[in-house]
């Protein structure tokens, strides 16, 4: 049916877009209901500055305008059932790159780097291992392949809302380390484009471009509102704090916009979960740093499935019992 062919290539793109990231798996309760796989980037390195070199300097109106980008429309949009066929057979294909148990397995068992880096480049990732300068590196490898991949399946991925969901975070994680670069050189601090990833929508030099000319007029995804909104909140409180909660909830937001306009269950129940894992994190993080329930609720984000003040109330419960709250929520 058409429904089948749709949560079948939503989540066999997932499972091959998997990358270096961090899997949670819950089962559904029955038949009916579609597993729910929720992804948080692991793989997204630590906030910092950057130099400012820019690249090609082609104007933002010829290499990106909101009609480039028509993930965020009006109207949700179908395609031909025909198309989603085609895509799960490639999807399909792809999965035999996937690291299977007995790769993860010698992994663990691997005496230091080296040996392990040796295991990784007997899989897909072994191409991007020779290519490697420094030997006793894997961030890079590990981009390579994810953006090989995302690359691969933009080509016949049916709705690019798809995609554009998963590598929308990349593009949050850009404009961070841009902005964080900014207020760092303001205070006499480096800034480092070796932070910058190729793995999200939005060009690395058009992105340095206009966060650095601050002209941010012509930046998709409503990010022309976002980013001034964030430098002037920097600019009254000098609080990252605060910058990095606006720009993470512009993220959830645009990925729950994006997903209710895909017509498919999945979907929106994978945008909103990420929201939840966030949220539980959150907690779990400022728990473990002494912050009480009152101190909790500027860093929690709404439009998940699980009502904010249920998951504010785990910072007060012993993290044995959080499982049962959360199992009712």
């Amino acid at each position: 049916s058409r429904s089948s062919l749709y949560a079948s290539c939503f989540f066999g793109f997932f499972t091959a877009t998997l990358g270096a990231t961090t899997i949670v798996m819950f089962l559904p309760s029955c038949e009916a209901s579609f597993s729910i796989w929720i992804i948080s980037f692991s793989s997204l390195r630590t906030f910092s500055g950057m130099s400012s070199s820019v690249g090609l300097r082609k104007t933002w109106r010829q290499r990106l305008s909101i009609a480039s980008f028509p993930a965020v429309r009006e109207v949700p949009t179908m395609a031909d059932p025909a198309d989603y066929g085609y895509a799960v057979s490639r999807l399909r294909a792809m999965e035999n790159r996937l690291l299977d148990q007995g790769v993860y397995q010698r992994l663990l068992d691997s005496e230091d780097l080296p040996s392990a880096l040796k295991v990784m480049s007997e899989t897909a990732y072994g191409k991007w291992f020779l290519e490697q300068q420094n030997e006793n590196t894997f961030e890079p490898a590990i981009e390579s392949e994810l953006k090989h991949v995302y690359t691969e399946t933009e080509q016949f991925v049916p709705d690019p809302c798809l995609y554009r969901i998963f590598r929308l975070p990349y593009d949050i994680h850009n404009i961070k380390v841009l902005l964080k670069g900014i207020f760092k050189q303001k205070q006499g601090g480096q800034r480092r484009l070796d932070l910058l990833t190729s793995l999200g929508n939005i060009p690395v030099d058009d992105l340095v471009m206009a966060i650095e000319s601050e002209d941010y007029r012509l930046m998709p995804f409503g990010f022309h509102r976002t980013v001034p909104e964030s430098v002037s909140i920097w600019e009254q409180t000098h609080d990252i704090l605060q910058v990095e909660r606006i720009l993470d909830q512009a993220l959830f937001s645009l990925q729950i916009k994006m997903a209710d306009e895909v017509a498919f269950e999945g979907v929106k129940l994978f945008a909103r979960s990420r929201v939840d894992t966030e949220n539980i994190r959150n907690v779990a993080r400022l728990k473990r740093m002494g912050f009480d329930s009152s101190q909790a609720a500027p860093f929690l984000h709404n439009g998940g499935s699980v009502p904010v003040e249920k998951i504010q109330s785990l910072i007060n419960e012993p993290y044995e019992g959080w499982e049962r709250i959360l199992s009712f929520a």
